[in-house]
């Protein structure tokens, strides 16, 4: 085999290695696509103010989960609150709470993005329309909300709403909330997914 033959059998291994590192590079650069746990959402919180909130804790849980139901909440036979009972060791809770409002059923989780350093949950509204036949619509007053049940993470938590108009042909995701992990620097770069 030649020098000049050698020469070019090495310049075209090192141009295929650099195609497939590429490849591969931006491949692990793909965010992983999944879905919570659980979702319960709804359209009567006793929250007013839109709100996020991350409870890592039992005892932080149950302070919101609290205010949320307000008179609503139920009381065992002994007196105590009941309160839904989560694993904090494996789980964390995410609380979306819209405030006043109209027309929301609640809100979708249409997707959790699992990056090496951040989770992103991405919801929107569930809304619909109403429309009076005999005068004006104020619509359905209501106070959305979701509780989000999520894998514990040490990563920082992001959330965004997909902001969308009717006629836009594309998602219009705007961070909405961002909680530092211990990983992870949370704020992203507008239009870029650039931290």
């Amino acid at each position: 085999m030649s020098a000049m033959t050698k020469s070019v059998a090495v310049t075209a291994i090192l141009a295929v290695l650099l195609v497939v590192s590429g490849v591969l590079w931006a491949h692990m650069q793909d965010p992983e696509v999944s879905q919570p746990v659980m979702v319960m959402t709804g359209r009567d919180s006793d929250v007013t103010k839109p709100r996020y909130q991350l409870a890592a804790s039992q005892e932080l849980f149950d302070l919101v989960w609290k205010e949320h139901v307000g008179d609503r909440l139920e009381v065992a036979a002994q007196g105590w609150p009941i309160v839904p009972v989560i694993d904090f060791e494996h789980y964390s809770v995410l609380f979306i709470f819209g405030g006043e409002t109209t027309n929301a059923n609640g809100f979708r989780v249409m997707e959790v993005l699992e990056e090496e350093d951040a989770m992103t949950v991405r919801f929107e509204r569930d809304s619909y329309q109403t429309m009076s036949m005999t005068g004006e619509d104020r619509g359905d007053a209501v106070t959305p909300w979701a509780m989000i049940l999520l894998p514990a993470t040490q990563r920082t938590l992001l959330v965004e709403e997909n902001v969308q108009t009717m006629h836009a042909p594309e998602p219009d995701w705007r961070e909405r909330a961002a909680f530092q992990g211990r990983i992870g620097t949370g704020r992203v770069v507008p239009g870029t997914r650039q931290r």
